[in-house]
């Protein structure tokens, strides 16, 4: 691709120029708001380059155009071996430098282009809905995501970090979504070596077929409005996993702000699958599908399996990062209180 500043890609593109930076985030992936010269306003996603965005765009564009409420996809991903995709540092430098890599070492870029979709009034991201609203949302998405035509698809593998229990690497634990620290190096209490063995070898035991839903399913990606859900993001967190591992996965986060300590309770976990199951019981999608199985048995210990392995996953990171004693003592015990609902054994719950 050459050296092309951002917005000559921009340009080449959508045929418009950029012009006010209206916000940035970088997490994950940069997310750049613009406003462009001809009026649209659009976000701009440059993150390192991984197979399954492709997938997981063919997924965002079936859910838009279903009515879900999504960004319209504009372009992308464009895949680019040069760090010049990157934006430069501040606004003004964007009629006169171009954009060069700061800090990543990624080999390649994937570019994505979406129309912004403004807050809904008097609300923020970050809201945290009533537990069976939230579920019943993610009904509504999976439901809807099941009419892509997965077959025609490229691979949603691998799952983000959080959700990968079958990765194939060396070690016990994957290597981290947001750091290069080997967490399989880190010392852990037993209670949570112990809990994480456990779940794992459940949520690896899974039967259930994969289907499409959303990975990162936490208040910050969910945008509410007079209680009713008015735009839902990251959609490079779309996922097919078996549908009580997605469901359990959400249920154990959404109410997550971020860093906050905001996780749900044992009660709004209920809530939540209450929720969806709900839902799923009216908003069937077809003969046939995984939806349209019953919940099984079974479906109940990959479910809590599912919000602990998560849980898990986030506190051998904070070990690796400095975790607080009252850090580590909140999430032992949450996974205390909700241990005995994946099947395990008297005898490992007593060391709690």
């Amino acid at each position: 691709m050459g050296r092309p500043r951002i917005e000559s890609l921009i340009d080449a593109v959508l045929g418009a120029r950029p012009g006010t930076e209206l916000f940035r985030y970088e997490h994950l992936s940069l997310a750049l708001g613009l406003l462009l010269d001809d009026g649209r306003a659009i976000v701009v996603k440059v993150r390192p380059y991984e197979r399954r965005h492709a997938a997981c765009s063919d997924v965002q564009r079936v859910l838009y155009a279903a009515g879900f409420p999504c960004p319209e996809l504009l372009a992308g991903p464009i895949e680019s071996d040069d760090s010049a995709v990157l934006p430069p540092e501040t606004p003004e430098a964007y009629s006169s430098a171009p954009c060069v890599a700061r800090s990543s070492s990624a080999a390649s870029w994937s570019v994505s282009m979406e129309r912004y979709v403004e807050p809904p009034a008097g609300d923020a991201r970050g809201f945290a809905p009533k537990a069976r609203l939230s579920g019943e949302a993610l009904c509504r998405l999976m439901s809807l995501a099941s009419h892509a035509n997965a077959s025609a698809m490229p691979s949603l593998a691998p799952p983000p970090a959080w959700l990968a229990w079958n990765h194939p690497e060396p070690g016990f634990w994957p290597a981290p979504d947001d750091g290069d620290e080997d967490l399989n190096a880190i010392d852990a209490p037993d209670w949570l070596n112990e809990a994480a063995h456990h779940v794992r070898e459940v949520l690896q035991s899974a039967s259930a077929r994969p289907v499409i839903g959303h990975g990162d399913w936490e208040s910050q990606n969910v945008f509410w409005g007079e209680g009713r859900l008015a735009v839902v993001h990251d959609w490079d967190s779309i996922v097919a996993l078996p549908e009580p591992a997605i469901v359990g996965a959400a249920a154990g986060v959404f109410a997550v702000k971020g860093s906050e300590p905001s996780w749900p309770t044992l009660k709004d976990s209920q809530d939540f699958l209450a929720g969806y199951l709900a839902s799923r019981g009216c908003d069937r999608v077809g003969s046939g599908s995984a939806m349209n199985a019953e919940w099984a048995k079974e479906y109940d210990r990959i479910f809590w399996a599912a919000g602990l392995w998560v849980h898990c996953f986030n506190a051998q990171k904070a070990l690796a990062r400095g975790a607080s004693a009252a850090d580590l003592e909140r999430t032992r015990l949450l996974i205390r209180e909700r241990l005995a609902l994946t099947g395990s054994q008297d005898a490992m719950r007593a060391q709690f």
